[in-house]
């Protein structure tokens, strides 16, 4: 296991792509940053999910982190039509016009 220096830490961005992806994949660090800077800002970057969770999302993160100064981005991306960069994908044309790429 990393022997990490938390303490310096004052503030983080954490990316889901899913409302509880943030908490699965990183709920341990974000839980020891907390205890040792129970002031920290993590901001909340969530690309994805169902409209209805992310209520839910932002409600969750505040009780897994109370004492943080927490922020959202809450961005609504279709659930899997996301191609890679460098690949095509019929699913892309299903994007809202804002997400597409344009090159």
């Amino acid at each position: 296991m990393l022997n990490l220096q938390l303490s310096g830490v004052t503030s983080v961005v954490a990316l889901g792509a899913h409302p509880d992806d943030i908490e699965i994949g990183a709920g341990g660090l974000l839980l020891a940053l907390a205890d040792a800077v129970p002031d920290v800002r993590v901001r909340y970057v969530l690309f994805g999910g169902v409209r209805s969770r992310h209520a839910e999302a932002r409600a969750a993160a505040r009780a897994f982190l109370p004492s943080a100064d927490l922020t959202f981005d809450v961005h609504d991306l279709p659930t899997a039509a996301c191609p890679a960069i460098g690949t095509t994908s019929s699913r892309s044309s299903r994007m809202p016009p804002r997400y597409r790429r344009t090159s």
